[in-house]
């Protein structure tokens, strides 16, 4: 992976793509705001105590709730900043 990432930047990719920089043929890389790869995923699980996972997650800076679409988000703005 490391060395995946070193080509990925050598190339000219990196923040660059995250303010809109292209490289040629027009493909851009997607980073976060901690300077890593943006790799999407869904995962998908069953809770035992569905009422306790839920108070767990109100707790955490790093999650909220959309109820516009009934779903939980990763928020990634806290632990960028520190």
């Amino acid at each position: 992976m490391r060395q995946y990432v070193a080509n990925i930047r050598r190339a000219g990719s990196g923040i660059g793509a995250s303010a809109g920089k292209s490289k040629p043929g027009g493909r851009q890389l997607v980073v976060t705001l901690t300077d890593e790869l943006f790799l999407p995923s869904r995962i998908v699980y069953r809770a035992g105590d569905q009422e306790k996972l839920v108070s767990k997650f109100r707790n955490l800076r790093s999650l909220s709730f959309d109820p516009a679409r009934n779903r939980w988000m990763w928020q990634y703005e806290f632990e960028a900043r520190q």
